[in-house]
């Protein structure tokens, strides 16, 4: 495994990381918008 290899793979998880982040903050964000 390269280097490059290895900053592809560490930067797509990252990635996913942040999405699943980002999805969780909105989802939660909507539900309690949803309960006013």
């Amino acid at each position: 495994m390269t280097f490059a290899h290895f900053l592809i793979a560490a930067g797509g998880g990252f990635l996913l990381l942040a999405g699943f982040v980002a999805f969780a903050l909105w989802r939660n964000a909507l539900h309690s918008t949803a309960r006013i």
